[in-house]
Formats: C-alpha cells, structure tokens, sequence
C-alpha cells in the first residue's frame, strides 16, 4: 500500500506493534533473505542477475513457512 504523510496532526484509527522489525516485513509480505559478506560484496556488482544468487538461497519466508513468494522473471 502507499504510505502518505502530512503536517497536520490527525486521528489515529489502527495500530499494529510487532516485537520485531523482522517479523512485520515477513508478515506483510517482503521476502527477506541473509546473505554473507561474499555475497553481498558479489550483488552489488550486478544488476538483474542478483536475482540469480538470490534464487540459489532459502527466504527466511521459507523457513518460516510464511508469505512464500517465488521469483518471476
């Protein structure tokens, strides 16, 4: 969704608190990899292909068995 912001104060209609950053991303869908040194080091070279090293590891998604989505190219 967007997210808007403005100077004027307003009313608050929901709050959601997560014990962990982690856990809302993977809860609102952002597929969240770890990656070593190496392979960052290697990502930041490429473009696109960076899909390709990602493809190779497991999503802490999937570990968690938790909003799994696969790469479409």
């Amino acid at each position: 969704e967007n997210e808007w912001t403005c100077q004027v104060d307003v009313e608050t209609k929901a709050e959601t608190e997560y014990e962990s950053t982690l856990d809302a991303m993977i809860e609102n869908g952002v597929q969240v990899y770890f990656v070593n040194d190496e392979q960052f080091q290697e990502m930041t070279k490429l473009g696109f292909e960076k899909v390709d090293i990602l493809k190779k590891l497991q999503s802490e998604n999937q570990l968690r068995g938790v909003n799994v989505l696969s790469f479409v190219q």
